[in-house]
């Protein structure tokens, strides 16, 4: 489930750990969260490995549909902001999140104010940098 494999901007789907980046997220509207059951079917475990130390479930979820509902989303039907399980092939927006705070490389995109392509602006340190990704899984 990991979005990006590049060498220094590693990112994943969203780790939901507690009510606030419940809230934030649900904020943004319906999408992917980084939670499945692929490993073992009803064993929940987030991308990073850990379990759930925090759940917001919808009533009668995670169902596994015919045992193929893997994959976890943050819906926005009634009643809204409750995860649902879905299929992983489905199309839904998703939101990324990564360590930020990571030295860019040459190539890497948004140099500083000085607008002369090498010298970068100050990166403050973050312990995570959510990026929301307007797209859908195709």
């Amino acid at each position: 489930m990991t979005v990006s494999k590049d060498s220094h901007f590693l990112s994943s789907l969203v780790v939901i750990n507690s009510m606030e980046e419940q809230e934030f997220t649900s904020s943004i509207g319906k999408h992917w969260i980084g939670l499945s059951d692929r490993e073992t079917e009803g064993e929940w475990k987030w991308v990073d490995g850990s379990g759930l130390t925090f759940r917001n479930w919808g009533a009668d979820e995670p169902n596994g549909v015919d045992g193929v509902e893997e994959c976890a989303e943050l819906r926005w039907r009634t009643p809204p902001n409750l995860w649902n399980d879905a299929l992983c092939i489905s199309p839904n927006f998703w939101i990324c999140e990564k360590v930020a705070g990571m030295e860019p490389q040459e190539g890497d995109l948004y140099p500083d104010d000085k607008n002369d392509g090498h010298s970068w602006g100050s990166l403050v340190p973050m312990t995570v940098f959510l990026s929301v990704v307007a797209m859908l899984i195709i």
